[in-house]
């Protein structure tokens, strides 16, 4: 009899016996993301590491807010978020909470429970963040980038802010 862990219709699906991990439709692989960041770290030093993996997750981010509109065009952005939150929390990254503010020229704060990542040094401050901060980008139609972000090992919180970028 065939394996199968279901957590949501749009989330998490685990297929043990043909070894796939469908996340939001698309086939992902568990890697321990906290040996990632580090290696990277060591081997591009913290600010590249930090840049690479920022424009990767902030590309990733688009992309999946993208598809996500292709396949529920009706869906409000709020609902959006919120599938977006279950993945996340479903795929081990953590439990986010995001406070908007009433008006899209102002900053967004980010905080992260129990983040898989539990350092915000080089390749660390980018990741989640980034992605989120290109999720959130396409939703609104405003690039935003990621500031002061900040990990507390006490309360076991990361921080940050999302501020729009300005156009000239």
């Amino acid at each position: 009899m065939p394996t199968e862990s279901k957590l949501d219709d749009d989330g998490v699906v685990l297929l043990e016996e043909r070894g796939e991990l469908i996340i939001r439709g698309r086939r992902h692989v568990a890697i321990d993301a906290d040996s990632f960041v580090s290696l990277l770290n060591d081997l591009c030093g913290a600010q590249v590491s930090e840049v690479i993996l920022s424009n990767i997750e902030y590309q990733i981010g688009k992309q999946d807010c993208q598809r996500i509109r292709v396949a529920k065009p009706q869906a409000s952005v709020i609902a959006v978020i919120d599938d977006l939150i279950k993945s996340e929390a479903a795929s081990g990254v953590g439990l986010m909470r995001l406070k908007l503010p009433q008006s899209n020229d102002q900053p967004m704060f980010m905080e992260l429970s129990n983040p898989c990542i539990k350092t915000d040094i080089g390749a660390g401050n980018a990741f989640s963040f980034s992605y989120w901060a290109g999720a959130l980008a396409f939703l609104i139609g405003k690039d935003l980038t990621v500031k002061d972000v900040i990990y507390d090992p006490q309360s076991d919180v990361k921080k940050c802010r999302l501020v729009p970028r300005r156009t000239n």
